[in-house]
């Protein structure tokens, strides 16, 4: 069965650039224009959203989802460029974002990065436990809350164990921003925090 991706954007040549994208990708899509119409987000791998819709901001939907315990990818798509709107979705819980215009297939490539390949099942590596369909994660048996991003970003580096990880394969925000989560994600995991390894003047590796 394919994987379900979710769309929210309101304008009809993006909305129908990035559907045929997927598609062709391997990908179900499912598009709508409103935050009104959007459907619940249970079922699908990752969404894509826009924050400039008819009915409001992207980012307000995206808050309620994050109260309800959401944690799938969503890549956030703007026009605005700023440091300050760029900070806005990943404190929303945004994993990704991406100005427009973009290309399609860069897109694609941003979600096939995020999203658990089917049956991929949990990451186990020492005494840390992760499960991508689920977020659940647990060191030495306990379970550790962690938000979308500092997810992402674990799953990311546990799936490329041994190798560099960029900053810029991590996310899009800014070194700094990039280097304060890997802080706290090292918090969260206690002990198992140390294996997340900086590599001076590239980025980090999970060892």
């Amino acid at each position: 069965m394919a994987t379900r991706v979710l769309i929210i954007e309101d304008e009809k040549v993006v909305g129908e650039a990035i559907a045929e994208a997927l598609l062709s990708a391997g990908f179900e899509p499912r598009w709508v224009r409103t935050l009104a119409d959007a459907p619940d987000p249970e079922g699908f791998a990752a969404v894509v959203l826009d924050r400039m819709l008819p009915d409001g901001d992207g980012l307000e939907l995206l808050d309620v989802w994050k109260g309800c315990g959401m944690a799938l990818p969503v890549v956030v798509l703007t026009g605005r460029t700023g440091l300050a709107d760029r900070l806005d979705a990943f404190e929303a819980g945004a994993i990704d974002w991406l100005p427009k215009p973009f290309f399609p297939q860069e897109l694609v490539a941003r979600l096939r990065a995020r999203i658990a390949p089917a049956g991929a099942g949990p990451l186990v590596s020492g005494g840390l436990a992760v499960d991508p369909d689920t977020a659940e994660v647990r060191v030495q048996g306990e379970a550790v809350s962690l938000t979308p991003q500092q997810l992402a970003m674990l799953v990311l580096l546990m799936r490329r164990a041994g190798r560099v990880t960029r900053r810029s394969q991590l996310s899009e925000a800014s070194e700094r921003t990039v280097d304060s989560q890997i802080a706290r994600l090292r918090q969260h995991l206690g002990p198992e925090g140390a294996r997340i390894r900086t590599i001076r003047g590239l980025g980090y590796r999970f060892d």
